[in-house]
């Protein structure tokens, strides 16, 4: 299945597990939110717990970041960064700078490995083509791989931070339609941004 644009979806519908909570009366099942190496997370955390989590909502998530490190910074920053122990990377929506320590690195280098984690419970994933952090196309190899039925892949016009005014509208949506929250009942703040109420 090819990715559609800006809010149409791709990858096989939105099927996957349904249900609001519980489940026989266990603990309740989780719904996660992860972004770039946070969106890997909960997408593993699903693929070793499957009883445990029963939707997903990834951003761009970092499902080859272990190989994009040197098309990231460069090899020259890549060595610095390992020697000296941190990098300054500037955050893209503010501009501010943060130091990552190469801790970091060496976390997504012991747990990222090969195929991105399999999706087997009910997902949206939203990845902006223009993203040169994790590009789309891993985002589209982890759809694919997909329980049938399971997964949305939104693909917008962005980049990695997704924060332009038209995507912060578009994942609202996609949460409040993912995780049956009723229109506006998300975020009223970031609602009102990006659907420029």
């Amino acid at each position: 299945a090819s990715p559609e644009d800006d809010g149409e979806q791709s990858g096989g519908g939105g099927g996957g597990s349904g249900g609001g909570g519980g489940g026989g009366g266990g603990a309740p099942r989780l719904r996660l939110v992860g972004s770039s190496f946070g969106g890997w997370a909960a997408a593993r955390y699903a693929e070793l717990h499957p009883g445990r989590v029963e939707r997903l909502l990834l951003l761009a998530p970092g499902f080859e970041l272990r190989s994009r490190w040197e098309a990231i910074v460069g090899a020259d920053a890549l060595a610095k960064w390992r020697r000296e122990g941190s990098l300054e990377f500037t955050m893209p929506s503010t501009g501010a700078p943060v130091q990552v320590p190469w801790s970091f690195a060496e976390a997504v280098e012991r747990e990222v490995r090969g195929e991105p984690p399999h999706l087997a419970v009910r997902t949206c994933i939203v990845h902006g083509r223009r993203d040169e952090v994790v590009t789309v196309g891993s985002s589209q190899r982890a759809a694919e791989r997909a329980v049938p039925g399971s997964t949305r892949l939104v693909v917008v016009d962005d980049d990695h931070a997704l924060t332009a005014p038209h995507t912060l509208g578009l994942v609202v949506g996609e949460a409040e339609v993912l995780f049956e929250l009723g229109q506006g009942a998300c975020c009223s703040g970031i609602h009102a941004l990006g659907r420029g109420r």
